[in-house]
C-alpha cells in the first residue's frame, strides 16, 4: 500500500504550526509555554542543543476539545484516563 504524501498528516509539528494552529504568534506560544498555560509538553528529538522541540497533532487536538486547561490542570486529567 503506498500513501499520498500530500493527504498525509503529521503526527508531530513545529511551535510555529502549533502557534498558527492555535491562531497565536510563535512568540504568545512561547510566553504561554513558559507559564504553563499551553497543556500540551514537547517532545524533542535529536541530541543536546540541536534537539527540535515538537508537538504531538493528536494531543493539541485533545487539549483543546477539553477547553485548553494549564499544563497542570492536562497533565492530571491524562493521568486519570
Amino acid at each position: 500500500m503506498t500513501a499520498d504524501l500530500q493527504t498525509i498528516e503529521p503526527l508531530l509539528i513545529e511551535i510555529s504550526a502549533a502557534a498558527s494552529l492555535l491562531g497565536i504568534s510563535r512568540a504568545t506560544f512561547y510566553a504561554w509555554l513558559s507559564a504553563g498555560k499551553i497543556g500540551p509538553v514537547e517532545i524533542r528529538l535529536g541530541d543536546g542543543t540541536h534537539a527540535k522541540p515538537l508537538f504531538s497533532l493528536v494531543e493539541l487536538r485533545a487539549w483543546v476539545s477539553v477547553g485548553c486547561p494549564s499544563r497542570e490542570q492536562w497533565q492530571a486529567m491524562k493521568g486519570a484516563r
